[in-house]
Parts: C-alpha cells; sequence; structure tokens
C-alpha cells in the first residue's frame, strides 16, 4: 500500500511538492509547494470526501502548516489512487487561484 501511494503520488503532484519515503510504518508526510497550506488543502479534500491529517496536529513545538499527513494502511488501491487523485486537484487548483 505504501508503495502504491508513492506510485500515485509521483504520478499526479504538482512540481514543488515533496514527500517523504518511509521505511516502515502507515504514514507518508507530503510537503505543499509554494505557499500553500494544510488548513485550505484538507478543507477542499474533506468537501470531495478525502481526509488528511494537518501537519500542526502532530508538531508538538508547532509548525507543520505546509504539511499533510497520508495514511495508507487502511486503504485499498482503488481508495488510494482515488484519494491522490483528488489531493493533487485540490493542490493544482490552489496554486492556480493563489
Amino acid at each position: 500500500r505504501r508503495d502504491i501511494m508513492l506510485r500515485a503520488l509521483e504520478a499526479t503532484m504538482p512540481e514543488g511538492t515533496s514527500w517523504t519515503h518511509p521505511e516502515g510504518g502507515f504514514f507518508i508526510w507530503l510537503t505543499l509547494p509554494g505557499e500553500l497550506t494544510c488548513a485550505p488543502v484538507a478543507q477542499a479534500c474533506l468537501e470531495r470526501g478525502v481526509q488528511v491529517g494537518q501537519g500542526p496536529a502532530f508538531f508538538t513545538a508547532g509548525g507543520g502548516q505546509q504539511n499533510i499527513r497520508l495514511a495508507y494502511s487502511f486503504n485499498d488501491e482503488e481508495e488510494i489512487n482515488r484519494g491522490i487523485a483528488i489531493l493533487a486537484d485540490v493542490i493544482k487548483e490552489q496554486l492556480a487561484s493563489s
């Protein structure tokens, strides 16, 4: 599932977006491009049926406004591909309007 998500990110994310390549665990951390922040991206995704973790909830010393935590352990291949496609569309739309 991790590899499925990594392939989906590679295929869909706009330039300037980066993400971790975990050796284990359940999450991939994505860093948004440009000046985008996670709150509006997460809200737009939620409106389209995709929930992502907002970085500040996981950064105990502050920060994380440009980070999103993506979970892949409970989703099947179709759900992962659909979710990442929606996330990529949201990021691209918000980049175009910024």
